[in-house]
């Protein structure tokens, strides 16, 4: 029986040109399917010697700490292409801000008084909290190689470490 306004012919041939189009969209699905998998498993194989450093930071209750400033730097003094950080890892008692600044470097790799554009990792613990918290932060540098920062924020209260 024909749909409205088409033949029978047309309508047979237009039902199997989408028949055809969804056949090939499947394999097209599969196919992209297939490749995100293969992308997703890359940096896995890319990064399979990452590096753990374990890192320490003491601080006071609703102030930032810094936790780490990231930055390249190429052998002729002039900035690397700056490394990709991400939170791997969120802390359970506050939060982590990573935002660019401008670093001035003295005396690093014998180029002195240089300026390069670096990240800084600051934390905030939740209002009023004492103790410690943890997280980790993933630096991937120009080249690559991967290296996972374990933290450990010490936050003592207010008035810790004042008065003698």
């Amino acid at each position: 029986m024909p749909g409205p306004g088409l033949p029978a012919c047309r309508r047979a041939s237009t039902t199997g040109a989408a028949r055809e189009f969804l056949r090939v969209g499947s394999a097209m699905k599969r196919g992209l399917f297939l490749f995100g998998l293969l992308l997703a498993a890359l940096p896995a194989a890319l990064h399979a010697e990452t590096r753990v450093v374990e890192r320490h930071y003491q601080g006071r209750t609703d102030t930032e700490i810094k936790v780490g400033v990231f930055t390249s730097i190429h052998g002729n003094c002039t900035p690397a292409p700056l490394p990709v950080v991400r939170l791997a890892v969120a802390p359970v008692h506050g939060r982590v801000s990573v935002r660019q600044v401008r670093l001035r470097a003295t005396n690093v790799r014998n180029c002195l008084g240089l300026e390069l554009p670096a990240f800084l990792a600051v934390y905030r613990s939740a209002p009023g909290f004492v103790g410690e918290d943890s997280l980790t932060i993933e630096v991937i540098g120009s080249k690559g190689r991967s290296e996972l920062q374990r933290i450990k924020v010490t936050v003592t209260g207010r008035d810790a470490g004042r008065g003698i």
